[in-house]
């Protein structure tokens, strides 16, 4: 989404990153509740310039994304971490509402991948094995699901998205249809 939101997304992801590279060498504390507050403020803020309209998806999805960086700052125990993993994976299905072209599907799936293999390596047994072991071990939950995925894809009917709003019966139409009656075009006009 970098490419997308880049005048919000990369000053608040350096932001993030910076501050949680700071808490990871000892030399910053943990944000205040009051440093948090300001934080999300000045983010609805900085949100509202970008997107005019708040009622959009590319808002709720810029939303979701300054939450996804944000997290970076409390993240304190597991479940902070297992919280973040979390929203990485409604970060990747975001992605999926703006684009769905094939290089973005097998940029998804490296990113599933990633995320997959972060989250085996937190709830890992034995913290000691090679960083490599999460990502092969996620790779290959990934192969064995591309059986499943076809079935489900040529067996499941396709259902309109959920987010489709239906119109009314008696809601207006544009164009004029293939077959013409007398006084059709004032109806139309009408409508």
């Amino acid at each position: 989404h970098l490419w997308r939101f880049p005048a919000i997304l990369v000053p608040v992801w350096v932001f993030c990153t910076l501050w949680r590279v700071m808490i990871y060498q000892g030399r910053w504390t943990y944000p205040s509740a009051l440093v948090k507050a300001v934080l999300v403020l000045f983010s609805f803020i900085a949100i509202g310039l970008v997107q005019r309209r708040w009622l959009m998806v590319e808002t709720a999805i810029l939303t979701l994304l300054i939450a996804f960086l944000l997290k970076l700052l409390e993240m304190r125990q597991k479940r902070d971490v297992l919280v973040s993993i979390y929203l990485a994976y409604f970060v990747i299905a975001t992605e999926l509402l703006l684009s769905q072209s094939v290089l973005a599907g097998l940029y998804l799936v490296a990113g599933l991948c990633f995320v997959t293999a972060a989250l085996i390596a937190l709830q890992s047994i034995n913290n000691e094995t090679a960083w490599s072991h999460p990502l092969l071990q996620s790779a290959k939950m990934l192969v064995l699901s591309v059986p499943l995925m076809l079935v489900a894809f040529l067996v499941f009917p396709r259902l309109e998205p959920l987010w489709k709003v239906p119109m009314p019966a008696g809601a207006g139409k544009t164009g004029i249809s293939g077959s013409m009656t007398p006084g059709a075009i004032a109806e139309l006009a009408q409508s």
